[in-house]
């Protein structure tokens, strides 16, 4: 792990991304900032890639990046840690400001210590409270200075809590544009993308029914199947609980190993919206614990949806399938129709063209720096 602190003369960002998709953010956030202000340092909790770009990581994402409960207990010694040591870092470096992404548990925690430091907080990518866990915005007005939304109806939702909050768009908007290459429609066989997810938990809980109902799926039609690796998991791992399956397995940029299949079956999280921007048809499904489901089960039903998807379109875009539904029969049923019958999958394709509409341009990192300039420089 890096440590060596830089020169204090430096102004110098502390920057807190413990997931992959906040680390896809972070990453395009330094490159801009960076460009503009190449005499600015960074420090904080992030990936290889962003330890890659000059930032002083003092925790990384593939350590903190743990859904539950009972995760989160079994993980607290490395949480508990880097929190400490971040606002170890904090006392000698004295940030301008910090930038913490999403991370709720972990970041509004940081956030108020923050705060007792007078160090400026900006959240960027805000805990989805106006789906569940609404009594923390009072933890947002407290302590964020701030609360930079990706979604327009995050500013009315926080208004009507009295939070001041400003939209900058979505950035997985230009991920999408800047990934994205030109595909040909797939001639014959229909592709079959896997994405279990990015964290090892996601995989355990997750994969094997995946698994089984691309293997249902096979039985039954002639298509192919890609498993899409996301860098943070081990691609030998996720081949040795596939043996005797027809699967290929890729890695690359999302946007690309999406845009390599037809339909999808992902894991709940960022990485389906990015699934729906590329108008990709597709089924959503999570498990876990069966403790912390017991808990998460109490929280989904205070909402219509739990598929963020869903969520934003505020109807039912996708089919979505949670714990003891989403086994591998049942997935494979939701899938079939997408596969085997054009209409039913051209309707799906449609569906997904008005997310983006709800989601503004792109430009969103170069929004978020602009503002940033204008405020703390």
């Amino acid at each position: 792990m890096q440590t060596s602190p830089s020169d204090c003369s430096d102004p110098r960002i502390l920057i807190v991304a413990a997931e992959a998709s906040s680390c896809m953010y972070a990453c395009r956030f330094i490159e801009q900032w960076h460009q503009r202000h190449p005499e600015w340092t960074f420090f904080g909790i992030g990936d290889r890639k962003m330890q890659s770009m000059g930032m002083n990581c003092f925790g990384f994402a593939e350590d903190l990046a743990v859904v539950g409960l009972l995760e989160v207990i079994k993980h607290w010694g490395d949480i508990k840690g880097s929190a400490d040591r971040i606002l170890a870092e904090c006392e000698k470096r004295k940030p301008q400001f910090a930038l913490l992404l999403d991370y709720p548990g972990f970041n509004l925690r940081l956030a108020k210590k923050l705060h007792q430091m007078n160090i400026p907080v900006v959240y960027y990518i805000s805990p989805q409270l106006w789906a569940w866990k609404k009594g923390r915005v009072r933890q947002v007005k407290d302590f964020v200075d701030d609360m930079m939304v990706v979604f327009p109806f995050e500013v009315d939702f926080y208004q009507s809590h009295g939070v001041q909050a400003h939209f900058v768009g979505h950035p997985l908007v230009e991920v999408v544009e800047d990934e994205n290459i030109a595909t040909e429609p797939s001639q014959g066989k229909r592709v079959l993308g896997l994405m279990p997810g990015s964290r090892k938990s996601e995989i355990q809980y997750n994969f094997q029914e995946q698994v089984k109902a691309a293997k249902l799926l096979q039985e039954q039609l002639d298509i192919d199947v890609k498993v899409l690796v996301a860098p943070t998991l081990d691609l030998k791992d996720l081949q040795a609980q596939c043996e005797n399956c027809k699967f290929e397995f890729i890695q690359g940029p999302p946007t690309q190993m999406i845009q390599q299949c037809d339909v999808i079956l992902a894991a709940s999280g960022t990485a389906t919206l990015q699934v729906a921007l590329c108008e990709k048809p597709m089924v959503v499904m999570y498990r876990m614990n069966p403790i912390t489901a017991f808990f998460a089960k109490r929280l989904v039903n205070t909402v219509e949806y739990f598929c963020i998807v869903n969520l934003i379109a505020r109807r039912k875009l996708v089919e979505e399938l949670f714990q003891g539904e989403a086994r591998g029969t049942n997935l494979a049923s939701a899938l079939l129709p997408l596969l085997k019958d054009e209409k039913i999958y051209q309707s799906a394709v449609e569906n997904l063209k008005v997310l983006k509409s709800k989601l503004g341009g792109g430009g969103a990192t170069s929004n978020l720096v602009s503002y940033l300039e204008a405020k703390y420089l």
